[in-house]
């Protein structure tokens, strides 16, 4: 004998069923390009390592990825933040080429993090999206870097070119995700606050006055609770988001380690919205020095 699905049960017709079906693949999907921009984000974060590392024909490769992710980054970005990033990629261009010939097989990770983010739409939490742009500007100050120790005058002055778009991109996406941690980083409890102040000035007791200082340490503070509550050690993150890493030339040292713990930890996630975070899946070494970099 026959029976309709929604004889047996109201949800079981083929309505209800598709529905579900879609919005189940519609999750898939946003976590798939979530994804694939967290990679993109890891890969790029990566740059200024190989560039202090390497050796020059590789990190030839790298600058040379990285001018493809300036290429592609306006595909896929908001409407608002293209003319900045398109700006960004045409400038830097030239600091792409120079006499040393690259291998680019040292460099293929990054471009197959490239190549993944063209196939998925930006995403619209905009922690992620700012983080991306942060491992960017990172990236080409340290290409800037690259060059200019070679006396390779007019790449580095086309990557110090570059520089300003990719900040006044930067700063239209940090405003709310900023914000929204400046706000949890205010809300925490007393208890909590001090903890992660003491955890501060265990870890970094040469920079903590001044942190606490800024205006960004509730931002800062957020986060260091975040990456507590999944499971990490903040004091171990504050280290190493540090070591061997320059920071006398940050504006706003609370702000560019909050985005550098949110690369370490994974921390984009629920950053824009009160969804609890996942655990970290992602630990990667962030041990070279922070190249010059003002905001």
């Amino acid at each position: 004998m026959w029976f309709s699905g929604s004889t047996l049960a109201p949800d079981l017709s083929y309505p209800k069923i598709a529905e579900r079906l879609t919005a189940t693949e519609t999750k898939l999907t946003e976590r798939t390009g979530t994804t694939a921009w967290r990679r993109f984000a890891v890969a790029v974060d990566q740059t200024p390592d190989h560039l202090a590392h390497d050796e020059d024909e590789a990190g030839q490769a790298h600058i040379t990825v990285l001018a493809e992710a300036l290429d592609a980054l306006p595909l896929v970005a908001p409407v608002g933040l293209r003319p900045q990033l398109v700006q960004a990629a045409t400038v830097f261009k030239r600091a792409a080429r120079s006499r040393i010939r690259a291998q680019h097989q040292q460099a293929q990770a990054t471009r197959c993090a490239v190549k993944a983010v063209l196939r998925e739409p930006a995403p619209q939490d905009g922690a992620l999206l700012t983080v991306v742009l942060d491992a960017l500007l990172l990236a080409v100050i340290a290409a800037q870097h690259w060059h200019r120790t070679r006396e390779h005058h007019q790449q580095a002055e086309a990557a110090r070119q570059t520089i300003p778009h990719l900040r006044t991109a930067y700063r239209a996406t940090a405003t709310e995700p900023l914000t929204t941690l400046r706000q949890r980083g205010e809300r925490l409890a007393e208890t909590l606050r001090r903890r992660q102040e003491n955890t501060l000035r265990r870890a970094l007791p040469e920079l903590a006055e001044q942190i606490l200082a800024e205006p960004g340490w509730p931002s800062l503070a957020a986060t260091l609770a975040r990456a507590e509550a999944v499971g990490h050690k903040p004091a171990a993150l504050l280290t190493q988001a540090t070591v061997r890493r320059e920071t006398d030339t940050a504006t706003s040292l609370s702000e560019v380690l909050t985005w550098r713990l949110h690369r370490l930890a994974d921390l984009t996630a629920g950053t824009t919205s009160s969804a609890p975070a996942s655990p970290s899946a992602a630990h990667h070494p962030i041990n070279t020095r922070l190249q010059r970099r003002t905001r």
